[in-house]
């Protein structure tokens, strides 16, 4: 949250779990599933992906993949986001 507040944005690493393109839409949620993270919702089982993190709420953050907005619980990001990164220009 500092880093989206203070630079504009933050750039984080995802492990993606299966049940992540059911819930890829703009009117959707990413969340881990509530069988949590064992079966579909196993860290990395669908692969890994990395986004920019473009604006945050308090229980989501807003990020920009596959060309479109997308949100996810904070629950999400701490079960699947194994990465981080503060962007400078200069």
């Amino acid at each position: 949250m500092d880093a989206v507040w203070i630079f504009g944005g933050s750039y984080i690493g995802i492990a993606l779990p299966k049940s992540a393109p059911a819930q890829t839409s703009y009117k959707q949620m990413w969340s881990a599933p509530a069988s949590g993270t064992s079966a579909d919702g196993t860290p990395g089982s669908w692969g890994r992906h990395a986004f920019p993190v473009v604006a945050y709420h308090s229980r989501s953050l807003t990020v920009v993949t596959w060309c479109a907005l997308q949100s996810m619980t904070g629950e999400s990001w701490a079960a699947y986001c194994d990465e981080a990164y503060a962007i400078l220009s200069f």
